[in-house]
């Protein structure tokens, strides 16, 4: 099973337009995926902190073999178009010696375009419209493993050809990521969460939201880690981590030009 915070928030805009443009409001996937109404296979469970202070323990959501969780992607990208560059953000604790995917995209010919496979040696999944990369060509983080049953903070920075990942604001590997120019995601297919086609693992997931980030991910300076405040995986104040209400956050849009930001 994987244990997981989880707030899965997409901020994009239409990077291809010519003038200028700021990011939409961000899509709460998790309310488009309904995960809050306890579906078949759903099940609540107790969370990272069971004792916080001046508010109510954590609440997980355990995501069993059967659970069938999914939506037409353009349920979150209504305009059709995926962003070109992107960042992933989550805070997982897998379950030692598993390996699942927590997030995957498929076209409407059912290939796998995109998925974040975490366990040991942890791998990005990415294949655009023109099939690039191929599979032997996916990036594979050997040095990691981020399944021996301990907390991580993890962020997956994707930006022209390659690919960062920053572990608990400390490791950081750059992988090249060898897509074509103005690659894309289809998103005329299916998004899948916690799994994804014909796999059986299962795993558990806690929903929290995040402070408000406003710039894009620089994984130079471990923005992340920063601007969310989470330069550790302690239990927090409630002033630094707020629970997540499966609803559109009452916030601005978020200001961002080229990339996309989407939380875990």
């Amino acid at each position: 099973m994987l244990l997981a915070y989880l707030l899965l928030y997409i901020s994009y805009c239409l990077s291809r337009c010519k003038k200028r443009l700021s990011f939409s409001e961000p899509v709460d996937v998790l309310k488009v995926l309904e995960i809050h109404t306890i579906p078949e296979g759903v099940q609540k469970t107790s969370g990272f902190c069971t004792n916080r202070r001046a508010s109510q323990p954590d609440t997980a959501y355990k995501i069993g073999k059967n659970a069938q969780i999914s939506a037409p992607t353009k349920q979150l990208f209504p305009d059709g178009v995926f962003p070109e560059d992107f960042s992933i953000l989550t805070t997982i604790k897998p379950k030692a010696g598993i390996q699942s995917f927590l997030l995957s995209i498929y076209n409407e010919k059912g290939v796998q375009q995109l998925g974040v496979e975490v366990g040991r040696s942890p791998v990005f999944l990415y294949e655009d419209q023109t099939g690039k990369p191929a599979p032997e060509d996916y990036p594979l983080f050997r040095s990691l493993n981020l399944a021996d049953g301990k907390w991580h903070r993890v962020g997956i920075s994707v930006e022209k050809k390659t690919v960062t990942i920053v572990v608990d604001c400390k490791k950081k590997l750059t992988k090249t990521l060898g897509r074509s120019d103005h690659a894309g995601i289809d998103t005329n297919g299916i998004t899948i969460f916690g799994t994804r086609i014909l796999d059986e693992e299962a795993f558990e997931v806690k929903l929290f939201s995040l402070p408000e980030i406003n710039s894009p991910l620089n994984t130079k300076k471990n923005q992340f880690c920063s601007s969310s405040g989470l330069n550790g995986l302690a239990c927090m104040q409630t002033s630094h981590l707020k629970y997540l209400t499966l609803r559109k956050p009452n916030k601005q849009p978020f200001k961002y030009k080229k990339k996309s930001i989407l939380f875990i």
